[in-house]
């Protein structure tokens, strides 16, 4: 009896859009669980990547190392090159470009993202993401 071959897994991908800095690598997470989102304890919960945008205004990151399931994704654009989400003050604003996946604005809702705000279903149907930068 033969089993069927399961077809492979499409890649994700994920389209980062309006950043103003052509230059300075952004840093994404990709994030299973609430539990670490949109900061990684240990590694746990998260997947990381670096892209380069090489002069580009729009950038595309293809993960094949994800099963299909829930994500959400946090990224930030590392302008000063110092490796840290740079924030001010006491009020933790950020100092560098930064998004999330829905595009969600914490701004607009006086309060930091949610995995719950951000998640998306990663599947055979739907594996692309467009997310667009918030310069500050």
């Amino acid at each position: 009896m033969l089993t069927p071959t399961p077809e492979p897994t499409k890649p994700l991908t994920v389209t980062i859009t309006d950043f103003t800095n052509t230059q300075a690598i952004i840093k994404v997470g990709l994030y299973d669980s609430s539990t670490d989102f949109p900061r990684p304890r240990n590694g746990k919960g998260s997947r990381g990547y670096v892209i380069k945008p090489n002069g580009k205004t729009t950038v595309t990151l293809t993960i094949t190392d994800a099963p299909y399931g829930e994500y959400a994704v946090a990224l930030y654009q590392d302008v000063n090159g110092n490796g840290n989400f740079d924030r001010s003050g006491l009020m933790g604003l950020p100092r560098e470009p930064y998004s999330f996946s829905n595009n969600f604005r914490p701004m607009q809702r006086l309060r930091g993202p949610r995995f719950a705000d951000c998640r998306f279903n990663y599947s055979a149907t739907q594996h692309e993401v467009r997310i667009q930068m918030l310069n500050n």
